[in-house]
């Protein structure tokens, strides 16, 4: 009964053969999967005119870049100060409003020009939407009634004599200019004019009383 031994031999060694061959067989890897070339109608070209903070405009009244541009006005608050000296050239008839004590300089932050009071933002004179929508004219310092009370100023032309005094205007004079001989003020139209003779000098005329005042 000794004879089966090598039968059995047989089958282990049949046995370890085919289990050596399963186990020394590498997965074979996957063939890489091409990335999909990129849709041309997809891709959307930048902008070149755009910047990293996109802002809306500011209007023209209260935009600004520094402290310098902006200027407070009674009636118009914290605005643009190139803008308040284009609309208001002959000043404006008002009284405290945003000006008035308490106030403080106005500041640029943020691309406007910001109203102060008392150490805090002032949201009554900050972008007002009462604003004037054309140039204010004459104004008071131009405006008249009879050639009287109008005056030639070298530095500000036909004006008011009264607004002249009242503005201080005289300590920000210059020579000649607009008070070169030969040239007067008359009352026309209901403003202060300049003449030279008889013909109307409009470089002399309506003059912005804001010439000379520091920052403009």
């Amino acid at each position: 009964m000794q004879r089966p031994a090598p039968l059995l031999l047989a089958l282990t060694l049949a046995c370890t053969t085919a289990g050596g061959d399963a186990v020394s067989e590498t997965p074979r890897r996957p063939d890489p999967v091409a990335a999909p070339a990129p849709d041309p109608t997809s891709v959307v070209a930048p902008d070149p005119t755009s910047t990293s903070t996109p802002a809306k405009s500011a209007p023209a009244e209260i935009a600004c870049a520094s402290d310098d541009e902006c200027t407070s006005s009674c009636s118009q608050g914290a605005v643009n100060r190139g803008w308040y000296e284009a609309t208001f050239p002959g000043g404006e008839a008002c009284e405290d409003g945003c000006t008035s004590k308490g106030s403080e300089s106005p500041r640029c932050e943020e691309g406007i020009c910001v109203a102060y009071r008392l150490g805090a933002r002032d949201p009554e004179c900050t972008d007002r939407p009462d604003r004037a929508r054309a140039p204010q004219r004459p104004g008071p310092a131009h405006r008249c009634e009879r050639d009287q009370e109008c005056r030639v100023s070298c530095n500000f032309g036909a004006i008011r004599g009264d607004w002249y005094g009242y503005l201080g205007l005289e300590a920000r004079e210059c020579k000649d200019g607009c008070a070169s001989k030969g040239i007067t003020a008359r009352c026309a139209e209901g403003r202060c004019a300049a003449f030279r003779g008889d013909s109307p000098l409009a470089e002399c005329t309506e003059v912005s009383v804001h010439r000379g005042i520091a920052g403009d």
